[in-house]
């Protein structure tokens, strides 16, 4: 087997080149980062998402590359995620693996994530830095957002 890294403009060379020497091809991406600037900046559906950052509590958002910040896997996130393995599985692979769903312990002050917050506990969002309490809610709605999450990657 052979694994692709990521989807670019080069994604097809590479399928054919394994594929063409006997290989069964896989997909494989980053889920909490990636080089996603087409969706970053707007190329992907018309509208900047650099909203979807991680964010710490002094406002700053928590960068992976140049215009590539840790990501709150949002709505928007998920489906621009489906639309590249769905380039994938078009292009013919048969195997996708969706790597790193990084969550920084000290983010979580962003305003996706606030919606999310308020989305799965029903209350305003509360900054995990006031409490132990706060701390605890904080990391476990990050792990109900990514697991969530996983029904809409999946089509489930």
């Amino acid at each position: 087997m052979a694994i692709l890294y990521g989807m670019d403009s080069t994604f097809s060379t590479r399928y054919e080149s394994w594929k063409g020497r006997g290989y069964r091809i896989g997909f494989m991406t980053g889920i909490a980062w990636g080089q996603y600037q087409d969706y970053f900046t707007g190329k992907f559906d018309g509208e900047m998402h650099f909203d979807d950052a991680q964010v710490n509590e002094k406002g700053d958002t928590i960068w992976h590359g140049k215009n590539v910040p840790y990501v709150n896997p949002s709505p928007e996130y998920l489906a621009y995620i489906k639309a590249q393995v769905k380039k994938a599985i078009d292009t013919g692979v048969t195997d996708i693996y969706l790597e790193e769903p990084e969550y920084w312990a000290f983010v979580g002050y962003g305003d996706v994530f606030k919606v999310a917050w308020q989305r799965y506990y029903g209350y305003p969002w509360i900054a995990q830095d006031l409490s132990p309490e706060a701390t605890y809610l904080s990391s476990e709605e990050n792990n109900w957002t990514r697991a969530a999450s996983f029904p809409l990657r999946f089509g489930a």
